[in-house]
């Protein structure tokens, strides 16, 4: 999918850091000065760090977003309080960069995340 989805939140942000591959942080707003959000990648799932590949999941992340164009998209929330559709303390979502498409994509055809 490389156009922005019809439901749901798409707000500029700056990258701040990457948790592991599928678990990133970034700012609202794309100055980076605003408040930061954990931002759990939906629908796919990375190795984490500790595990085979996570590492390399982990630094491809950072040379995709690092002073990339980007943009959050979050789900339409399936309940009332977008707070009770949290994993943990992130906000599930994707992230789009401007000119190359969707991270679960693109973390999905490089072959460091699977669909779920």
């Amino acid at each position: 999918m490389k156009d922005r989805p019809p439901h749901g939140v798409c707000l500029p942000v700056s990258y701040v850091s990457s948790r592991d591959g599928d678990t990133i942080l970034v700012s609202l707003g794309s100055d980076g000065g605003g408040l930061v959000w954990p931002i759990r990648l939906d629908s796919i799932d990375c190795p984490e760090k500790r595990d085979p590949g996570g590492f390399e999941a982990h630094d491809y992340v950072i040379a995709l977003l690092t002073d990339a164009d980007l943009s959050v998209w979050v789900a339409s929330p399936k309940r009332k309080n977008i707070l009770r559709s949290l994993s943990f303390d992130r906000i599930i979502g994707d992230l789009f960069i401007e000119g190359k498409g969707w991270l679960t994509d693109i973390l999905v055809e490089a072959g460091h995340a699977t669909r779920v």
